[in-house]
C-alpha cells in the first residue's frame, strides 16, 4: 500500500518539480503575506527535491491558505509537525495542485473545523490531523486515485478502500457503499464515534483501524468481512463486538479482538 502511494506521488512531482541543488533551506525572515504566517523549507531528498513544504508557522493564525508557489517554486506539501499545537488554527486552504501532507502535520489543531483541498492528494502519511478533535469533514478534490466522500477520505486502485475519517466525527459513521477495505489507522483515535455501520461491500477490517474508538459500545460485524487485523478495535474496551458470522475465520489474525468483547452468531 505504501509503494502504491509513493509511486503515485512521484507521478504528480513530475508536474511540480523544479529541481535545484543545494543544501534545504528554510525561509525564517517574514517578508512576504505568506512568509508573515508561514515558515517554508526546500527540500533536496528525492522524490521531493525542489518543492518547498510547509514547515511551521508563526504567532497564533486562524486561517491559513497554503500558495500554490513559493519563491516561484510549487509548494508540494506539509511537513511533520508543522501546524503542531496551533490550537487557534479554524480552516486551512491547499493549494490548486495535488498535495502531500506528512504525517501528525496538524497534530492537536483542537479548533480546526474545515480543511479544503481543492487540488487532491498526491499522497499522506498516517494520522495527519492527529487531535484535531473538531475536524469533522474534510474537502479534498478528485484525483485519479484519492477522493472524498461524505468527509471521507477515499482511494479506488486496486479496490475501494476508507483511507482516513476525521477525528472529529460524531455519532454513526457510515462506511460509503462499495467500500472494500478499511485500511489501517484509517478511524484512529476518532473518540467521539458511537457505532459503525458496514456496507456488504467490505471484506477487510485492517490493523488497528478503530484503535482508541473508547465510545463504541456496539458494532455489528457482518459475514461478508472475512479478514479482520491485530489490535483492530484496540482500546475500545467497553465494546461488544456482534459478529454475524457463527464462528471465527482463520483469516481473521491473531489479537484482532484485543480489549473487545465478541458475540457470534449475532442478528443486526
Amino acid at each position: 500500500m505504501h509503494i502504491k502511494k509513493e509511486m503515485i506521488f512521484i507521478l504528480v512531482l513530475i508536474s511540480l518539480c523544479s529541481c535545484s541543488s543545494g543544501k534545504t533551506t528554510t525561509i525564517s525572515s517574514p517578508s512576504s503575506i505568506e512568509e508573515r504566517i508561514l515558515k517554508f523549507t526546500k527540500k533536496t531528498d528525492y522524490p521531493y527535491e525542489g518543492l518547498y513544504f510547509v514547515s511551521g508557522y508563526y504567532g497564533s493564525p486562524t486561517s491559513v491558505a497554503i500558495p500554490d508557489q513559493y519563491n516561484n517554486v510549487s509548494v508540494g506539501g506539509v511537513f511533520y509537525n508543522a501546524f503542531k499545537d496551533c490550537s487557534s488554527l479554524k480552516n486551512v486552504t491547499f493549494p490548486s495542485h495535488s498535495v502531500y501532507i506528512e504525517g501528525m502535520s496538524f497534530t492537536n489543531c483542537t479548533g480546526l473545523t474545515t480543511v479544503n483541498i481543492p487540488g487532491g492528494i498526491s499522497g499522506f502519511d498516517e494520522l495527519p490531523f492527529e487531535g484535531c478533535t473538531s475536524l469533522t469533514s474534510i474537502n479534498l478534490g478528485r484525483n485519479s486515485y484519492w477522493y472524498s466522500s461524505d468527509g471521507l477520505i477515499m482511494s479506488d486502485g486496486a479496490v475501494n478502500e476508507l483511507e482516513y475519517c476525521p477525528p472529529g466525527r460524531t455519532g454513526t459513521l457510515t462506511i460509503p457503499d462499495g467500500t472494500k477495505w478499511i485500511y489501517h489507522t484509517a478511524a484512529y483515535r476518532c473518540t467521539k464515534i458511537t457505532n459503525v455501520s458496514f456496507p456488504s461491500s467490505v471484506n477487510s477490517i485492517e490493523y488497528q483501524a478503530f484503535g482508541g474508538c473508547v465510545s463504541l459500545t456496539s458494532v455489528f460485524i457482518p459475514k461478508t468481512i472475512t479478514h479482520i487485523g491485530v489490535n483492530a478495535f484496540m482500546g475500545c474496551k467497553n465494546l461488544t463486538l456482534k459478529m454475524e458470522a457463527t464462528s471465527e475465520p482463520d483469516s481473521f489474525e491473531s489479537g484482532w479482538n484485543t480489549d473487545c468483547t465478541v458475540v457470534w452468531g449475532a442478528t443486526k
